[in-house]
């Protein structure tokens, strides 16, 4: 449970240090931390488990007898860490071979072209990357506005949110275009007096899948405290950022395995990454509208 204070038991400081810590919260402190737990232990008993694997077997066995003797039917797992799991996952990306911009090396090079591409993230580069405020500063907007301004210069915003929130955060700066959705919807600027208009990939038409992974993940989340499915703009969303970090990790490999059969045919891209899995459109994201 996230909000137990967990201590090594094999280290009498650390346990000493956890006991202490625990004995001097205060009462209200101590109560608002197990609320959400709580909550989950009281609608997540051990009946309501056996009877989700109960309903689990059934389904198992219901498919079975619906499918031909020659063909075996499907047996899969609900999330609890027992399946087969690749070693390594697509979507976890590497920054290891990332090395940092030089500033004074990044402005004589601005200096000397005469045409420029220019493209920025949203979260974590022109706003804060802890979700506090999706909309950027005053000095960030009034620099923009001088970059956009600039015939030069061709200025792209890139952001995993929807398009009402990405016109309302950079919808004033002209000349500016916008990707949102992680590229799944975007609105080109063609010079500062024209307006933009918003046009969805065709690659994202498909929508036909969002209602099974919804129910699937929503179904991992059931099974795993502090986490959440969620249907976003870019795709459906399994959140175990706020779940106890190796349990979430080892429920988001399995959920990744079972969405990867479930969802096969459909063309669907599944992206693993620290504390979320995202399932979106094959083929859709920011490198596409670039």
């Amino acid at each position: 449970l996230p909000s137990a204070v967990l201590a090594n038991p094999w280290s009498i400081r650390k346990v000493a240090e956890g006991l202490e810590l625990a004995l001097s919260m205060y009462p209200e402190d101590v109560a608002k931390q197990i609320a959400p737990d709580l909550e989950w232990a009281q609608t997540n008993s051990a009946s309501a488990w056996a009877g989700r694997v109960l309903g689990d077997v059934a389904l198992a066995n219901q498919i079975a007898q619906n499918t031909a003797d020659e063909t075996p039917g499907p047996a899969v797992g609900m999330g609890l860490g027992f399946a087969w799991r690749p070693g390594s996952v697509n979507g976890v990306q590497s920054m290891s071979s990332c090395s940092p911009l030089h500033n004074q090396a990044l402005l004589d090079a601005y200096r000397r072209t005469s045409r420029r591409l220019l493209i920025f993230a949203h979260s974590g580069v022109l706003t804060a990357s802890d979700g506090a405020s999706s909309r950027p500063s005053a000095a960030v907007i009034a620099a923009l506005k001088v970059i956009c301004c600039d015939p030069r210069n061709t200025v792209l915003i890139t952001s995993s949110e929807a398009p009402d929130a990405v016109s309302e955060a950079f919808g004033l700066i002209p000349g500016c275009s916008l990707s949102a959705a992680n590229g799944a919807e975007v609105a080109f600027a063609h010079g500062l007096d024209m307006p933009r208009e918003w046009k969805r990939s065709s690659l994202a038409e498909n929508e036909g899948w969002r209602e099974l992974a919804f129910t699937v993940m929503s179904m991992y989340a059931t099974r795993t405290n502090g986490a959440t499915a969620e249907a976003t703009a870019q795709g459906v969303l399994f959140n175990y950022a706020k779940a106890d970090p190796e349990f979430g990790a080892m429920q988001a490999r399995e959920l990744h395995n079972h969405l990867s059969e479930v969802l096969q045919g459909y063309g669907v891209d599944l992206c693993l990454k620290p504390s979320t899995l995202l399932a979106k459109p094959a083929g859709v994201d920011k490198g596409v509208v670039v």
